[in-house]
């Protein structure tokens, strides 16, 4: 096991998981659809969460969570040929304060139109879920009748909290729906006012969400790019 700290990778362990253990857990962790969708050639992108209880089960006090961004392929590494690699990302728990954020007043003005197709860029790791899930945190808090759903890959922070008036429902691609462009269609269906795009990954998607822009309802998605001009 590496973890990576501050931009260093440090070894944290020197233990090796047996390709049977290793399976097992796989298993009994995420979901037995893993393993044959990875060894087929396709990588799979996932979120674990891990609650703790009395028996402080993972190292976890009650009512504590981790949640974790997870991604699967199949590689070689090493003497180890075909295997699968796992590289898991932690999802912070709380939801930032969208106006503790320092965005400039204009911009903040212009965050939550009534439809229409928002983009959130950057590069990998820069914090584009973060923003996204803080608009649609505030959203929420300041404006109930307005109905947020998300279609993600995998389904990073959770939105809903007590009290709110409709919890706001995600969709996980590969699990709820097949692709981003099935979720956004299917949502039109569901009268929401927010529609969330994890990211902008191909021409079916942009156009699905342009669509449905166009019909009244806002859009809010990521694209991985260097600077607005890419996007």
């Amino acid at each position: 096991m590496v973890v990576g700290h501050q931009g260093r990778l440090r070894q944290a362990s020197r233990f090796v998981l047996a390709d049977d253990t290793w399976s097992k857990l796989l298993d009994d962790l995420f979901s037995p659809e893993i393993r044959p969708t990875v060894r087929g050639g396709r990588p799979v992108d996932r979120a674990i969460q891990l609650d703790g209880d009395i028996n402080q089960r993972y190292g976890l006090e009650r009512g504590e969570r981790l949640r974790f961004r997870c991604n699967f392929v199949q590689a070689t590494a090493g003497r180890l040929d075909a295997t699968i690699a796992l590289t898991m990302r932690i999802i912070p728990s709380d939801i930032p304060d969208l106006t503790k954020m320092g965005l400039e007043e204009d911009l903040f003005e212009a965050l939550l139109p009534s439809n229409g197709l928002g983009l959130i860029g950057g590069i990998t790791g820069s914090g584009k879920s973060t923003q996204a899930a803080a608009i649609y945190r505030f959203c929420l808090d300041t404006d109930p009748d307005r109905k947020v759903t998300t279609i993600e890959d995998p389904i990073e922070f959770i939105l809903a909290r007590p009290g709110d008036v409709l919890a706001s429902t995600q969709l996980q691609i590969g699990r709820d729906v097949a692709n981003y462009a099935e979720g956004i269609r299917a949502d039109l269906r569901r009268a929401p006012s927010i529609i969330g795009v994890g990211e902008m990954r191909d021409l079916e998607t942009f156009q699905a969400a342009v669509l449905a822009g166009q019909v009244g309802h806002f859009n809010l998605s990521t694209l991985h790019i260097h600077s607005p001009g890419e996007a």
